[in-house]
């Protein structure tokens, strides 16, 4: 199990997908980078 941390804004398109800031990408594992559920 990942844990992250911190408060990120993430931004939500017309189709309701989310695109992560780069802060907490680079909290991800590196086999997570291509793969990420909430």
């Amino acid at each position: 199990m990942l844990n992250l941390i911190g408060v990120h804004e993430c931004k939500m398109d017309a189709k309701g997908r989310i695109s992560l800031p780069a802060a907490l990408k680079k909290q991800l594992a590196p086999e997570m980078h291509d793969a990420f559920v909430l």
